[in-house]
C-alpha cells in the first residue's frame, strides 16, 4: 500500500508530536525533577536553620533567668574574685612570684576592659556581674623556673587563669628563653542599676 503525501505528512506529525511528549516528559519528570528534589532539600534545611534560631532565641530567655536565679550563690564568689580595689594587689602578687622563682619581668600590661560578653547591659533586676581583664605578661628565665613561676600562678587565692602560653624555644646569650603570656583576673562587681 502506497502513502499519499498527505498520509506521511500526518504519520509524521504523530511521531514528532509522540517525540516532543517524551522529551518534555524527560525534562518535566527527570531534570525539572531532580532539581525540584534538591530545591526541596535545600529549603529544609533552611527552615531547620531558621528552627534552631528561634530555638536559641527561646532559650537565651531561660539563660537569663537562670542567670538572675543563681545570683544569690553568685555572693559567693566575692572570696575567690577580686574586686576593682585589689586589682593591683594581683598584679604586685605577680611580680612577688616572678622575683621567687627568679624569673624576670620584661613587661606587664593590664588591659582595663572586659573581655567578657556585654551581660550586664541585659540584665534588669540587677548590676552583679563578673569581669574580665587579661594581662599581657613577657617573661624571662631558665625553662624549670618559668615552669614553676607559671605552677605558683594557679596557686594565688583570686582567680587568676593562664589563658595563652608563647614560648621562644632559642634561648638567648645568657642561656635564658623568653616567654609571653596572657592572664585573666576576674573582678566581681555590683553596680547600681540606672547609674
Amino acid at each position: 500500500m502506497k502513502l499519499v503525501p498527505a498520509q506521511i505528512m500526518f504519520i509524521s506529525l504523530i511521531l514528532i508530536g509522540l517525540m516532543l511528549t517524551g522529551g518534555w516528559g524527560y525534562i518535566e519528570f527527570s531534570v525539572y525533577g531532580t532539581e525540584e528534589i534538591i530545591l526541596e532539600d535545600d529549603l529544609n534545611k533552611i527552615k531547620d536553620k531558621f528552627l534552631e534560631i528561634n530555638a536559641v532565641n527561646v532559650n537565651f530567655d531561660e539563660v537569663k533567668q537562670k542567670y538572675e536565679e543563681e545570683l544569690v550563690n553568685f555572693d559567693s564568689l566575692k572570696y575567690v574574685v577580686a574586686t576593682r580595689d585589689n586589682f593591683v594587689e594581683i598584679l604586685q602578687l605577680i611580680k612577688v612570684l616572678a622575683e621567687k622563682n627568679e624569673v624576670e619581668i620584661m613587661g606587664i600590661a593590664p588591659e582595663m576592659e572586659d573581655s567578657f560578653p556585654a551581660i550586664k547591659s541585659i540584665l534588669e533586676t540587677t548590676g552583679k556581674h563578673i569581669e574580665r581583664y587579661p594581662i599581657h605578661c613577657r617573661i624571662k628565665g631558665d625553662f624549670l623556673k618559668i615552669g614553676a613561676f607559671l605552677e605558683s600562678l594557679e596557686t594565688i587565692p583570686s582567680a587568676l587563669n593562664i589563658g595563652k602560653i608563647k614560648m621562644n624555644t632559642m634561648l638567648e646569650k645568657d642561656g635564658r628563653i623568653s616567654s609571653d603570656l596572657v592572664l585573666f583576673s576576674y573582678i566581681y562587681l555590683e553596680e547600681i542599676k540606672g547609674k
